[in-house]
Order: C-alpha cells, then structure tokens, then sequence
C-alpha cells in the first residue's frame, strides 16, 4: 500500500552550536522554531450506498498536531486551513524535540468546541464521509541539517473499504431450468467482521440475520436490505442494487484492517422467499444464503508493495490471479460483477465448499476492482 509522508523541517530560530552532520535527538543548543510541513495522501471513504468511489480528493477538516520535547509538550489543532498557512506549521521555542504525533479528521465541529468522532463500533465508522477518512501518524526520530531539525512522519489510512454491486442471476441456457421457482434477494451484510475495535469478528447466525433484517433492521450499518423490485429467482431484473441514470450503484461498507485469510469478511447475499422446483429435493426452508470467503487480484499491474500488502510475502500465480490474504487499511475492494449460479444457495450461513471469486485490479488510493468465488453446495 502506497503512503505518503508529512516531511518536518525544523527552522532554528535561536543559538545554534551544530554542524552540517547528522545528529539523532538533539543538536542545537537553546531553543528553536519547529516548522512542520504537510503532504497530504489522497483519500477517500463513505458509508452510503450509491456510485463507486472515484473521487480521491482528500478534504482535511480537522488537524492535531502534538510535538513533544525537552521543554514539554505543545499542541497544535483546530480547523486545518487554520493550523496549516501556506502548507506549515510552526511551533516556536522548542528544545530538543523528541517525538511528533499527527492526526487527520479525528475530531468533529469547530474552532471552539472539538468533539471526537466515534470510531469504536463498525457502525460508527461507517458514518465516516467521503474525502473524511482519518490519518495518524507519528514520529520519534529527528536529525540536524544545517541548524534544521529534520523528521518523517509516515501517514497511514485506518481502514479499508468494500464496495459490492452489479449482482446478478446467471442465466439458464435452454434446456436448463432454474433450480427455484421463486426467491427473492432481502439482503447483502457482511459476516466474520470486527464490528467493535480490539474485538473478535462477529458470526452472526441464521436466527440473528433473520432478526436483523426483520423488525429489527436499522439501516447504516453493515447490513443493506432491499424491499422493491428483488425477486431474484428464477429470473433476475438485476443487476443488484439497480443503476441510477446509467450510473453503476453499490453498496459500500468502510471495514477495520484486516490481516489473514481466515479473517477476511464474508460477502452473504440473504434470500427470502425461497421455493424450489419439483425435482429438486436437495433445497429445504424458506431462507437461502450465498457468500464469498475467497477473494483474488489480477497479478498483472500490481506493484510488489501492493501484492505483499494484500496476498502476503510469496503468492503464487494461479491463471494470472493471487489469493488475496489480507484486506489492508487505505484500498478500496470494488466488486462490479457478482454472478450468482444456483448451487451457490446454501440453506444456511455457514456453509463449506468453493468460493464465488472476487477479482481485484488495483488504482491508486488505492481502488480495486473485483469478482468473487460462490462457496457451491455441491463442491465439499
């Protein structure tokens, strides 16, 4: 995952007993100004569902800057526009510094009256809007230049983000026949997520996505439920959720970082009103489940950085593709293309087999564009 970084330059202002080499931690005797120079990533994130993320332009509100020191702690916040003239911040009469922290949108409201922005539970990250994506980072290492202090702070992202759209019922080829004579597509949730930060994902049970998409639905969290138009089986209108004035549309969830392929969030389509036909015996109950647990990228155009950070040290190259192992903070997974074959309807939520597959192309802040693999009933 590319970052960029907040490069610090120090302007001493004071008296001065160093030389042109470097120096760790100090160096200039007395005080000094601190200038600190900012390099904005591009960013982007949103909750809502609707276009695709293409917008990257980062809108920096909010800016904390904390420097500490010798001499004690300054602090600097507030509107960034305010905090940040002509692309610095300065700090005067500082001794010796020690570490620098940064943090981006963290906050909410105005000059007077900062309030943080709740960021512990999934819902509350989801309420993050677009170009709001927080930053942090932080520095301990400072050197001398030329009666300059010197530092590096790298930025990173703190989440990710997935957008899923264009889902849809593949179609039957005479003489084949739909396995269901109707079914309709209630909801699209993410399962085995961190909904709190520190915490372990949530598997949410039959019983439970029955109840939240029930009477008990509250809308902005990791669940999306459609009412009109979403009779799935045996044929489709689609694609799901429909495009508004040729606009492709989505639904998009912002997630915690995640590492591990036996962590990765689990894509679940919820059907209702499920029937299948006459000869087919194998499909019982009324609910059916389809989900994506395996998720892959095209390995041509990807940058070593961005294949480490999402497939791990050594992936291999399977028809072009990688495994994707990890979800990283600071891409977008875009699913444009989710094809839906019948075998792919499970009874429940927790179902083994093959994946459908989600193929990811990687663009810079970083959006990436994918297919999933169907986990099938019949491949156990």
């Amino acid at each position: 995952m590319k970052t960029k970084s907040l490069l610090l330059v120090f302007a001493g202002l004071g008296l001065f007993a160093c030389t042109n080499e470097d120096v760790t931690n100090g160096g200039i005797n007395g005080v000094a100004d601190v200038s600190v120079k900012i390099n904005l990533p591009e960013l982007t994130g949103s909750r809502a569902s609707g276009g695709y993320t293409s917008d990257k332009t980062v809108t920096p509100n909010y800016i904390k800057v904390t420097l500490e020191a010798a001499n004690g702690q300054q602090l600097k916040e507030g509107i960034y526009g305010d905090v940040v003239k002509g692309g610095k911040c300065t700090f005067e009469g500082v001794e010796n510094p020690t570490s620098l922290s940064v943090e981006i949108n963290t906050q909410t409201g105005s000059k007077d009256n900062w309030t943080p922005v709740a960021y512990s539970t999934l819902k509350d990250l989801n309420k993050i809007a677009v170009a709001k994506t927080r930053m942090t980072g932080s520095a301990t290492d400072f050197t001398v230049k030329n009666n300059n202090y010197e530092a590096e702070v790298n930025m990173k992202h703190t989440m990710a983000r997935l957008e899923i759209g264009g889902i849809n019922h593949k179609s039957h080829t005479s003489p084949e026949t739909c396995d269901f004579t109707s079914g309709k597509l209630t909801g699209v949730m993410l399962n085995n997520v961190v909904t709190e930060e520190g915490k372990a994902a949530k598997k949410y049970s039959e019983s439970e996505i029955d109840t939240y998409f029930g009477t008990s639905y509250v809308e902005g969290s990791l669940w999306d439920k459609l009412t009109a138009n979403n009779d799935f089986f045996p044929d489709a209108s689609g694609p799901f959720p429909a495009d508004v004035e040729s606009e492709k549309q989505c639904f998009a969830y912002n997630i915690y970082p995640v590492s591990g392929a036996d962590k990765l969030p689990i894509l679940t389509l919820y059907f209702t009103e499920m029937a299948g036909t006459v000869d087919d015996v194998a499909y019982v109950g009324d609910n059916g489940f389809a989900f994506v647990k395996q998720y892959k990228v095209k390995s041509a155009g990807l940058t070593e950085a961005q294949k480490k950070a999402l497939c791990g040290e050594n992936p291999t190259d399977e028809s072009g593709y990688y495994k994707v192992v990890n979800f990283p903070a600071g891409y977008i997974y875009q699913i444009k293309d989710l094809e839906v074959t019948d075998d792919a309807i499970h009874t429940t939520p927790d179902g083994e087999g093959v994946n459908l597959v989600a193929t990811i192309t990687v663009t810079p802040w970083e959006i990436v564009e994918g297919s999933v693999d169907w986990d099938l009933v019949n491949d156990k």
